[in-house]
């Protein structure tokens, strides 16, 4: 047993009789006390191995019990029965030792292994993420202050290169954008320059009408005069008056091109005014051959608008439709009321 003690993996090796007094040990000095309480209670509870400290260190205790078999008779008496128990105190200071030296090698080589992650991961950002993010930076600052001509190389195939490319075709777009708007100011220039041409000519056509418009109006009045108060040719001359003053207006506002005028509202009954219209198209050579309908509704409600204006376009309405009807037709003109139409 002290050969066996000798051992540095071995803190103790003894017998102990089942009572708890130590018979052999590997040291001798424990033959005959009473065995510590920790090796006693591993046996007593019936368990083979545990671990407890002993002297400040952690100890693998082993209990194994001695029995007798039918060798033993002759000395220790018949039956099978426990005569000692062995004892072995591993010591775990090595292992102790050896676990925490590859604790701390582990934590040496898992920081080190850290620090190169950390800066591999940094060079990586830095070279494939922050300095062509930089110099998209710079290269928006130039698109913003309006220079499209700049373009970014995609060095890899990866997502900073797809944002590249996605970058490169938001510049030409927005190129293709303004060279677009420019064509079209372009062309509104040169449209404006037109209108403004055919303005000039409108104001000279419109000085020369208005002067032969004012000698039919006095050469009409005139003659008018002649015709009795029942004489039916005064209502055809007081339609012809009126429809020069509505040319005139018409000329009027040509002289006005671009700036017209502000409409003349007055209550005026549309039925009224659509038998006016209807009258004077009648003397129109296209209507000879057009059946005129008129659905009017009764008790229609005058309407706030500008008589002449309305006039207008009841006229220039009912001319498309007769010249639509080369071969003649019937044309019908409908009015009514719309219940809940007006706006508030």
């Amino acid at each position: 047993l002290e050969m066996v003690g000798r051992s540095h993996s071995v803190a103790t090796v003894r017998i102990f009789h089942p009572d708890g007094t130590v018979l052999k040990s590997s040291r001798p000095q424990e033959i005959g006390r009473r065995l510590n309480a920790f090796d006693l209670t591993l046996y007593q509870n019936n368990r083979v191995e545990g671990v407890f400290r002993v002297d400040g260190k952690d100890v693998l205790g082993l209990v194994r019990p001695i029995v007798t078999d039918e060798q033993c008779f002759l000395c220790h008496g018949e039956g099978r029965k426990v005569v000692g128990v062995l004892d072995l105190n591993f010591s775990l200071e090595q292992m102790t030792d050896q676990i925490w030296e590859s604790y701390q090698s582990f934590m040496l080589h898992m920081v080190v292994t850290i620090l190169i992650l950390s800066g591999g991961i940094s060079f990586l950002l830095l070279r494939f993420v922050r300095r062509p993010m930089e110099e998209m930076a710079e290269k928006m600052a130039l698109v913003e202050q309006g220079d499209l001509s700049v373009r970014l190389e995609p060095r890899y195939d990866d997502e900073m290169g797809a944002l590249i490319r996605s970058f490169n075709s938001m510049v030409d777009k927005l190129q293709r954008a303004r060279e677009e708007l420019e064509a079209v100011h372009y062309q509104q220039m040169q449209r404006a320059d037109r209108l403004a041409s055919v303005g000039e000519m409108a104001t000279g056509l419109a000085h020369e009408i208005k002067n032969p418009l004012a000698g039919i109006s006095g050469a009409i009045s005139v003659l008018a005069q002649d015709f009795p108060e029942e004489d039916p040719r005064r209502e055809i001359v007081d339609q012809v008056l009126e429809q020069i003053a509505r040319l005139n207006k018409t000329v009027t506002d040509l002289l006005y091109f671009g700036r017209p005028g502000k409409p003349e509202l007055t209550w005026v009954d549309i039925n009224n005014l659509i038998k006016e219209t209807l009258f004077f198209i009648s003397q129109h050579p296209e209507a000879r051959n057009i059946h005129r309908v008129k659905e009017l509704a009764r008790e229609l409600p005058p309407a706030l608008v500008d008589a002449k204006q309305i006039q207008q376009v009841l006229f220039n309405i009912i001319i498309n439709a007769i010249q639509a009807m080369e071969q003649g037709g019937t044309l019908t003109v409908h009015t009514s009321v719309r219940l809940g139409a007006r706006k508030q």
